[in-house]
């Protein structure tokens, strides 16, 4: 089986670029996430700096509708997103193993002779499965991650005296 360099630029527009559309409300969809789930530390400081102290009733219950609000949203956003990206995951490992398994059949018959059938069978399935976890969690993870990181970063700096 003849080897091929697979190099960023050939996954980026073979894997990435047709599927731009999605990735860009995906990326969206994370940033709303991650932005959502820090409402929760903030709110803790707004109850222990300012309500608490002061026993404001009215600033609690709005306070806690943001938190529940942005609980939603969250939840939300996760579900779109892990569905959005789940979806896709599976139609791209159904295509790669098409391509994959067309690409084997083309060899020549004494190609089959030598190779193993169990290495040719774990080719067409399990080696594609690596792009669904890179497609559907490790993006997910890695943006995730970076936003998070920024976003909390800002705030950090925003809200330090």
């Amino acid at each position: 089986m003849p080897k091929r360099k697979v190099t960023i630029s050939h996954v980026f527009k073979t894997i990435m670029w047709p599927r731009r559309k999605l990735l860009a409300i995906g990326i969206v969809l994370i940033f709303i996430s991650r932005l959502s789930s820090l409402v929760l530390p903030y709110a803790s400081k707004i109850l222990i700096d300012d309500i608490i102290p002061e026993g404001n009733m009215d600033l609690l219950y709005k306070l806690l509708g943001v938190v529940v609000l942005a609980l939603v949203l969250q939840a939300g956003t996760s579900f779109l997103l892990t569905r959005l990206l789940s979806v896709e995951a599976q139609l791209l490992i159904s295509e790669l193993r098409a391509q994959v398994q067309k690409q084997i059949l083309s060899f020549p018959v004494r190609f089959f002779d030598n190779a193993k059938s169990g290495e040719l069978v774990s080719r067409i399935m399990t080696d594609v499965e690596g792009v669904r976890n890179l497609v559907g969690t490790g993006l997910v993870q890695l943006f995730g991650g970076i936003i998070t990181s920024i976003i909390s970063l800002g705030i950090l700096i925003y809200i330090s005296p």
